[in-house]
């Protein structure tokens, strides 16, 4: 992996805003040695050691153990990516606790995948450009759509690419302080298929870090459904 993590790390991703046609894709490229670090992640199991069913009764009370020596050994060589794998792990640990059984039932076996080409990855968006770390101050907005979805308006930063994403959003009741924040649940895709639109604005040039893609990312009207209770995404 010392070889690839080197790659990744001199070939940092690129944002391809629009296609020939000039559509607007927000697509964001990897090198090939980042894709292949996935691959050795996927190949460790140490996602699958503590989200697949079977393996996690099998093993119950040492899934932690299991799941974070082999992010250990991984770090030892990739420490990059590592960080939006503790990530997807922190986002099967919310799917898990507090998401609907349907949305469980078909996502956790995306993180668990023994298969590269089926990995979701997951991410929170939860830092904002007038705010910072102040997080009870943020001003992204959702507004009510239908049942459990909402529709978030704002701009986030420090946003890694994922297909699962959950982001911090202000409901109405509450317009200050870490109270007014609800947690929803983002996905790549919505249900028909197509784009969930989120417009990126551009990815961060790091000093470090650099093979992973942070970028600043507004949300237009961007389809989320809420997890939880209103008022409590941040708890």
């Amino acid at each position: 992996m010392d070889l690839l993590s080197m790659q990744a790390d001199k070939n940092a991703p690129k944002l391809i805003k629009r296609n020939f046609l000039g559509e607007e894709i927000n697509l964001i490229e990897f090198h090939p040695a980042y894709e292949k670090l996935l691959n050795h992640a996927v190949d460790s199991k140490m996602f699958a050691i503590k989200w697949e069913d079977d393996l996690r009764a099998r093993f119950a009370g040492e899934i932690h153990k299991l799941g974070f020596a082999s992010g250990f050994l991984y770090a030892q060589a990739e420490m990059v990516i590592y960080c939006p794998l503790c990530m997807t792990d922190g986002a099967a640990r919310l799917i898990d606790g507090y998401c609907e059984e349907e949305d469980r039932g078909r996502l956790i076996p995306r993180i668990a995948t023994l298969n590269p080409d089926e990995l979701f990855t997951g991410a929170m968006f939860l830092t904002e450009k007038s705010v910072g770390s102040d997080v009870g101050a943020n001003l992204v907005t959702a507004s009510h759509e239908k049942d459990k979805n909402y529709r978030l308006n704002g701009e986030k930063r420090f946003c890694s690419n994922a297909n699962i994403i959950f982001v911090l959003a202000r409901t109405a009741e509450v317009p200050q302080g870490t109270k007014g924040l609800s947690l929803f649940l983002v996905e790549k895709s919505l249900p028909d298929g197509s784009s969930n639109y989120k417009n990126i604005v551009r990815l961060k040039d790091k000093l470090g870090v650099r093979s992973m893609a942070s970028a600043e990312i507004i949300l237009t009207d961007t389809i989320g459904k809420r997890v939880g209770e209103k008022g409590e995404g941040f708890k």
